[in-house]
């Protein structure tokens, strides 16, 4: 039987209208089925108007550039907020579901800083690597509040800041715990930094061979700001060993110290002083079993220290492999007011579907958790993930799935009582990354951010970080 005409008109007529809806209404957007993502593709003026979005994001990178003024702020508790005219430039995403979330952070600017050392840890994935947002950010902070030094470095760091670099040889080992469990290290003290350093391996037999030497030194400068340079203290985290080691310490080249250092406990340190004239610091070990080292701090006695703790490839799902006892005690010892966690861009592209990303936040819970047992009093701010951009034709895009994600992490975060730094908002929002890429402020893998870029973006978070403490400031004077 043949069909009219007329039918297979309509029949066309329609298909055609249906689909055409579909297009105008979800084109350029991504329907998942499972594992399975489909593109729905858009008409060209409709796909237009949802990227083209460059306006908006160029006015926000613009509107950082203001807020980035001079770098000798004023240390007045009251300082730090943006003009009114910036500010409503910029989307300075930072929430939660109290202010009380930030009071010990707060607090101890406002209080502590002046008379005693406050850390603030800044845990994250490769987007942090050499000292990246955190040199910034703990520029702006030490210039407001005090303090010198760039806190904790690694005894072999995969990558430098500008502003300090480890000198350091081939003796000397590097074990992680943030990738998983270490089958090579037969504990979970890795320390606060999640990392420990060694010289001799775990199965030398200290009777049997002979005397190993280590050592480490460091340069610091002033190209992430002045206060790097003047710290007058030294604090070696250490622990483990089968027996005392010999350590001396090196100013200008001259001897200036030196003292064995104990064993068995994983939770031990070792205070030295910098002496003024000093410019160069080196540390030499001797022994036939290596301790575990957890990191070197380099501080001052009152004031500010934000620590530098990357992680590459890290998801941010750690806090489950490492002694909480160890890192109660060494949060205590430090004096840690405030945790930031910069996570989420390494898990993105190996989740395939919703059900996936809401069973990482569901992760990102429970290591929240854990956190909040092991310090319970800090301030904790999650810095979600960036714009991130996949490949679709010839163009990048927005990954399908990033905006969920930043939506169950936030969730997860307010959930537990505390603070959500919005990043993928603060750039722009969808398809920002293109934006920053073309104006050289990110890499062109669409994921991480040129060292200019990364300053723009610790401008952001120290900027709404400083608008919430001016608001925390003036609740207090009531």
């Amino acid at each position: 039987m043949q069909m009219h005409p007329l039918r297979i008109f309509f029949f066309i007529a329609v298909v055609f209208s249906a689909l055409s809806a579909v297009s105008a209404f979800w084109g350029g957007r991504h329907a998942l089925f499972g594992n399975l993502v489909i593109h729905i593709p858009g008409f060209p003026f409709v796909r237009k108007a949802e990227q083209d979005n460059s306006a908006k994001v160029l006015n926000i990178i613009r509107s950082v550039d203001s807020a980035d003024v001079s770098t000798s702020m004023p240390a007045a508790p009251d300082s730090g907020s943006v003009t009114e005219p910036t500010a409503a430039m910029l989307n300075l995403n930072l929430q939660y579901k109290s202010i009380t979330s930030l009071n010990t952070l707060f607090s101890a600017l406002k209080n502590e800083a002046a008379q005693g050392v406050v850390h603030i840890l800044h845990y994250g994935d490769s987007q942090i690597e050499s000292d990246r947002i955190t040199d910034y950010l703990r520029m702006k902070l030490q210039n407001q509040f005090g303090g010198r030094g760039p806190g904790l470095i690694g005894l072999k760091p995969l990558t430098n800041g500008i502003g300090c670099k480890v000198f350091s040889g081939d003796e000397w080992q590097r074990h992680v715990t943030f990738l998983g469990k270490n089958k090579d290290v037969p504990h979970n003290c890795f320390g606060p930094a999640t990392i420990l350093y060694r010289f001799t391996s775990y199965s030398v037999n200290p009777d049997s061979v002979p005397l190993k030497s280590a050592r480490v030194s460091w340069q610091v400068n002033a190209l992430a700001g002045k206060n790097m340079t003047g710290f007058n203290k030294i604090r070696i985290l250490y622990g483990g060993g089968k027996r005392k080691i010999w350590m001396e310490f090196y100013e200008n080249g001259v001897l200036s110290a030196a003292d064995s250092l104990n064993y068995g406990q994983c939770n031990l340190y070792k205070d030295l002083t910098v002496h003024p004239a000093s410019t160069q610091q080196e540390i030499r070990f001797y022994g036939k079993f290596s301790p575990d080292f957890y990191g070197i701090s380099l501080e001052s006695d009152k004031g500010v220290m934000v620590d530098n703790i990357a992680q590459r490839g890290s998801s941010g799902t750690f806090f489950h492999l490492i002694n909480p006892e160890q890192f109660k005690f060494y949060y205590q010892l430090l004096n840690v007011k405030a945790i930031l966690l910069q996570f989420g861009g390494n898990a993105l592209p190996n989740l395939k579907n919703e059900e996936q990303v809401r069973n990482y936040a569901s992760y990102i819970r429970g290591q929240l958790g854990m956190l909040r047992k092991i310090s319970p009093a800090a301030s904790v701010i999650f810095i979600g993930p960036a714009d991130m951009g996949v490949k679709e034709g010839e163009e990048f895009v927005t990954h399908p799935l990033l905006e969920l994600l930043r939506d169950e992490l936030k969730k997860a975060v307010l959930d537990a009582g505390m603070a959500y730094f919005d990043l993928y908002d603060c750039m722009g929002g969808k398809n920002s990354m293109q934006v920053w890429v073309k104006e050289g402020l990110a890499a062109d893998d669409y994921i991480h951010f040129s060292p200019s870029g990364a300053r723009k973006i610790a401008t952001l978070l120290h900027t709404a970080i400083m608008n919430e403490y001016q608001k925390w400031n003036k609740l207090e004077k009531k």
